[in-house]
């Protein structure tokens, strides 16, 4: 009696009884594991900004019989990554443009295959907090109350898009010396208005003073311009 061993390791009798020796194992050939393939299309170039999150699925580019593990080859921008799904995610964290790029899919086997290689640009975001003059002397309107206490009210803040930040928290307002460079005074709980403002009071303030405003807010973005209280 003969038997022939599948691909799967299970044992048939082989219907030829009598004409192979008895007790001969024969393996039965098989198609086997086929490697992963990419099918495309091809994932080509990307661009993306510094502070906007990135959810881009590239699993479906890939073709295979098993379940595929995806991994990112080439140096990636900070705060991008591919999940083991095959999603390009993250929020990228630098500026700049990032060449060599591809993603690889391996099957239960080991096997694998690539994409093809790209390059992903991020540019900048909206960047800090800036005002609406952008020239290195800033005058901000000030004046004097009854009780002597000076006040700098600021220009409409706005980002690097040019939209008003109104309503933002800042963390600190601090007035510096300008000849000096000597701390003034160091407020906190200033906040924008609606019209993107703020005012910093404060009895050591005078008219006619020149001085360099630090402000920064919850996300760490800042501006020192220079102003005169009036």
């Amino acid at each position: 009696m003969a038997y022939l061993v599948l691909p799967d390791g299970s044992l048939v009798e082989d219907s030829t009884s009598g004409v192979l020796p008895s007790g001969d194992l024969f393996l039965a050939s098989g198609a086997g594991n086929s490697p992963p393939t990419f099918s495309g299309p091809s994932i080509g170039a990307q661009s993306g900004t510094v502070g906007a999150a990135v959810s881009n699925s590239v699993a479906s580019k890939f073709t295979d019989s098993d379940a595929l593990t995806f991994t990112g080859l080439g140096s990636w921008p900070p705060g991008l990554s591919v999940t083991s799904a095959g999603v390009i995610t993250g929020t990228p964290t630098t500026a700049g443009t990032y060449t060599g790029l591809s993603v690889r899919a391996t099957d239960t086997a080991a096997q694998t295959a690539d994409s093809d290689t790209f390059t992903y640009t991020i540019s900048g975001g909206s960047g800090g907090l800036t005002i609406s003059n952008t020239l290195a002397n800033v005058t901000f309107s000030g004046s004097f109350g009854t009780s002597s206490t000076g006040t700098l009210t600021s220009p409409p803040l706005r980002d690097n898009a040019g939209n008003i930040l109104s309503g933002v928290a800042l963390t600190y307002v601090a007035v510096y010396n300008d000849t000096t460079n000597a701390l003034v005074v160091k407020k906190t709980g200033i906040s924008t208005n609606g019209s993107g403002i703020f005012t910093v009071t404060d009895a050591a303030i005078s008219v006619g003073q020149t001085y360099r405003l630090d402000w920064e807010d919850g996300a760490g973005r800042r501006r020192m311009p220079r102003a005169t209280a009036s």
